[in-house]
């Protein structure tokens, strides 16, 4: 694992079509996905501090309460998008990505 490296980048690098939800996985699913990629990527989380890997964890957590809003469990998206008040940068990160999702709704 020394081999790779871990880093936060600014851009999307995928590119979904959210069109439709066929392909899209619900909560639950996106959750077991997470969690196996967490466990894959565990000996490359060990090596960063407390504080990235605070602020990785509250972005996915977020990721998924934006999945749980879109298929209307209001309680549940409010929990998991919760999560990124727990870091400061974690913050600021979701705040830029709503107003990125935002202003490309809006231009739809």
């Amino acid at each position: 694992t020394k081999r790779f490296k871990l880093k936060l980048v600014d851009e999307y690098l995928l590119n979904i079509d959210v069109s439709d939800a066929q392909n899209r996985p619900d909560a639950k699913k996106l959750i077991e996905h997470k969690r196996k990629f967490f466990a894959s990527i565990a000996p490359i989380l060990s090596e960063l501090s407390d504080r990235e890997k605070k602020c990785i964890y509250c972005m996915h957590k977020f990721e998924v309460g934006y999945i749980y809003m879109k298929n209307r469990d209001v309680i549940n998206a409010m929990k998991f998008i919760a999560s990124v008040f727990a870091s400061p940068k974690a913050t600021r990160l979701a705040f830029r990505k709503t107003l990125k999702k935002i202003k490309e709704m809006s231009s739809r």
